[in-house]
């Protein structure tokens, strides 16, 4: 009750300020917007007879930089399929995204094209996938736990015949948290897996790095 009376003319509603015991969290879109809130918090508690710690701030940036977000993404695999002694044929993907960032609740377009060459009917499938990687403070360890948040199949491509997706579209689910790079202890990633799946083989499959952003990444009109 003390604290909220000290600072009702500077804190503002969760999840922007939020307190813990003796630890305050600000929030905001960008850096400089934090150093001002901190800056407000510093004057109105010092000014008071308490003491804000410096060496004890900790920054956690959820984003990237705009120009990696925006960065179109292509990428390719191919192997060759064996029958018993015989070789089958070779399979192959191109696949491409138009950007790297996206935000909660947004469409992913993915856009490949598939060859088979193989006797095998193939399943083009797309995965989007979470990792959330804890550290010891030191990080002289650390566990990471994947996790499948949502998948898309495709039409199935027939032996000695190619697949086209020209409009694949997979939606991020809404509440998922936002990419997480640079904490001591958390680190949260995605990446989009657009696979082959191949009966009774491993997989063909091409992984895209993604970023969770918290505003829309949208591409200058030309």
């Amino acid at each position: 009750m003390v604290m909220d009376r000290l600072t009702d003319e500077i804190r503002q509603e969760s999840p922007w300020t939020m307190m813990f015991a003796d630890d305050i969290l600000i929030c905001s879109e960008s850096r400089e917007q934090v150093e001002v809130s901190l800056e407000k918090w510093r004057y109105a508690l010092e000014s008071r007879g308490m003491k804000v710690s410096r060496s004890k701030t900790e920054y956690m940036c959820v984003n990237e930089r705009e120009g990696s977000r925006m960065a179109p993404l292509s990428g390719s695999s191919d192997k060759e399929l064996c029958c018993l002694c015989c070789t089958s044929g070779p399979i192959s993907m191109n696949c491409r995204l138009d950007r790297k960032g996206y935000v909660q609740g947004e469409m992913i377009q993915i856009i490949a094209e598939f060859e088979n060459a193989s006797s095998r009917t193939l399943v083009p499938r797309a995965t989007l996938v979470q990792t959330q990687t804890f550290y010891t403070y030191s990080r002289l360890s650390k566990r990471c736990v994947p996790k499948n948040l949502v998948k898309v199949e495709g039409t199935p491509v027939m032996p000695y015949r190619s697949g086209v997706w020209g409009n694949q579209m997979l939606q991020i689910p809404a509440n998922i948290p936002l990419t997480i790079s640079n904490c001591q202890i958390l680190e949260v990633d995605y990446f989009l897996m657009v696979s082959l799946c191949i009966p009774n083989g491993t997989n063909l499959s091409v992984i895209f790095p993604l970023i969770m952003c918290s505003i829309p990444v949208c591409r200058p009109p030309a």
